[in-house]
């Protein structure tokens, strides 16, 4: 009895581990699956397939014929065509401004695509020709990114349901009065009056003006501000120009009484030196001592 119960725990034990081992692989390979589809992005559009409108099956094939002869032939064809049957109604799907001239030019497109190929499509075609494992991994990764849309789509219908529950949930009746503010008929309050709807756009439009009129106002603080700080720039470059002006001329003031001074020198010396020769040259020479004639 005991082992039997003791076997029964086990096995318990067993499947709740298999179970717990199974939703852990499950949740990395979709987190995996998530990561691949967010970088490399949904697969491309289908370039063959085309909605057909809601008219009858004549003229359907009306216009799955004029795209094909139109793809075929050229614009010339279509051109000669629209004038041809510009009074035909069957034909009003040639006109820009038709319901039907987008589709007549989806299958223009296929057409041309499937009976004048570009030379990327033969070269993908044989490659796909070749290795038929592309094509089936393009098919999986279409499938998987579907599968990985739909997910996300009820997860957010499940997380709204959730939304809405809790919204419901909440008993909007039960509640507390805090206080009651009474406005007395005399009471004069700093209120909007009463407007109609055409009035509501009218003051919004107001309002709108009075913002703009502060932006610019607000703008021309600024650049005032800037011309402000730009003119005492000025101002002060200009003060150190004329201070190092002054200097200069400090300077070549002093210099040119330094060399004044020294020319007043060399007057002076000069004037000394020719002093000195004139005294020189005014000075008698004295007289020679007399000799006498008689002889002892």
């Amino acid at each position: 009895m005991y082992f039997a119960q003791d076997g029964m725990v086990a096995l318990a034990q067993q499947k709740a581990v298999a179970v717990a081992l199974y939703t852990l692989l499950k949740q990395q390979e979709t987190l995996k699956q998530t990561e691949e589809f967010l970088s490399k992005g949904p697969p491309p559009d289908f370039e063959y397939i085309q909605e057909p409108p809601s008219i009858s099956a004549l003229d359907l094939d009306v216009v799955k014929l004029t795209a094909q002869f139109v793809a075929r032939n050229g614009r010339q064809f279509l051109t000669s065509l629209m004038n041809k049957e510009q009074r035909n109604f069957q034909f009003d799907f040639l006109r820009p401004h038709h319901s039907l001239f987008q589709y007549f030019t989806k299958l223009l497109e296929q057409y041309t695509k499937v009976l004048i190929p570009c030379k990327d499509v033969m070269v993908r075609l044989g490659t796909e020709c070749v290795s038929p494992f592309d094509v089936l991994a393009q098919v999986k990764y279409r499938a998987g990114w579907l599968t990985f849309r739909s997910d996300q789509s009820r997860r957010e219908e499940e997380r709204q349901e959730q939304e809405r529950v809790a919204y419901a949930q909440i008993d909007w009746h039960d509640f507390v009065v805090v206080e009651t503010v009474d406005y007395m008929v005399e009471d004069v309050g700093n209120f909007p009056s009463p407007t109609t709807p055409q009035w509501v756009g009218v003051r919004i439009l107001i309002q709108e003006r009075i913002e703009e009129n502060m932006n610019e106002e607000k703008d021309f603080e600024g650049s005032h501000d800037e011309y402000r700080s730009g003119n005492i720039e000025e101002e002060g470059e200009k003060i150190e120009e004329e201070k190092t002006s002054e200097e200069k001329s400090e300077e070549l003031l002093i210099s040119s009484d330094e060399n004044n001074a020294k020319d007043n020198n060399q007057v002076e010396d000069m004037v000394e030196d020719s002093d000195s020769e004139e005294e020189l040259a005014a000075s008698p020479t004295p007289p020679l001592p007399a000799t006498s004639s008689l002889q002892p």
